[in-house]
């Protein structure tokens, strides 16, 4: 049994925070905290399913590239870790890594553990113990603000 502390707006919704660089760095700390949660930006994205539970985050460097540092990457919560897919990106919260954005490959049924990998080759693949897991959030959508190329 997880406890995600969330927050709701007036007509009992749930909202969608929004973790930036300056929040990610106490994300760890304050995840499971209402009160930190409270303090988040709210985001509204209207295309998404109301009856699911998105967070965004902000990409912090180049591992993931083409989604390039400083973009804002959208997750779905996940209650069930067994239900992650081989190949697909998550967000992921860990007591030793913080939050990162990755490839992952689920070999928690067998081994208790995710394998994380970049899409840039440059950053070697790593294992998280489900243990360490905090929180995981499927990659729904990436945003990305300015350096826009015009094509004539």
């Amino acid at each position: 049994l997880r406890v995600l502390a969330t927050t709701v707006d007036s007509e009992n919704r749930d909202n969608i925070e929004v973790v930036g660089l300056r929040a990610k760095a106490s994300y760890l700390a304050g995840y499971a905290d209402p009160d930190f949660i409270s303090e988040l930006p709210m985001a509204n994205l209207p295309f998404l399913d109301r009856h699911k539970k998105y967070r965004v985050f902000q990409v912090d460097g180049d591992s993931m590239l083409p989604i390039r540092d400083k973009s804002w990457v959208v997750g779905e919560y996940m209650d069930d870790w067994t239900d992650v897919k081989d190949g697909q990106p998550y967000i992921i919260l860990t007591e030793n890594e913080g939050v990162v954005f990755k490839t992952a490959y689920n070999k928690i049924k067998q081994q208790g553990k995710l394998l994380l990998t970049s899409l840039n080759p440059q950053y070697k693949p790593f294992e998280v113990e489900a243990a360490e897991i905090k929180e995981v959030w499927r990659y729904v959508m990436n945003m990305n603000f300015g350096d826009i190329s015009v094509v004539n």
